[in-house]
């Protein structure tokens, strides 16, 4: 949550060696960020983690669902190509 009481979903992952300690960190933004602000955790989830990343990583559209290209173009997601700018919530992320 920013300063504004704007919230912003992102998760951190954190990567455990065999004997549970730290290896690695990562933050994955779900909304934007901007710089210059700081953030404070509004939320923590130990019980579930392994649900909670699949309902964010696991996606998927059906048949004849309209994606909206960079180009500001729509395209039925079997239509789409390797390389094919799609506007998300990130804007502009290449799929």
């Amino acid at each position: 949550m920013s300063p504004d009481d704007h919230m912003t979903d992102a998760m951190v992952l954190v990567e455990v060696d065999d004997q549970g300690d730290i290896n690695e960190i990562f933050l994955l933004r779900l909304s934007p960020l901007a710089s210059n602000v700081s953030y404070r955790l509004v939320g923590i989830n130990t019980k579930t983690p392994a649900q909670t990343f699949a309902q964010v990583a696991c996606v998927s559209f059906s048949r004849g669902t309209h994606i909206t290209l960079a180009s500001g173009e729509q395209r039925h997601i079997e239509g789409l190509k390797v390389s094919d700018r799609v506007l998300t919530p990130m804007t502009g992320l290449k799929w």
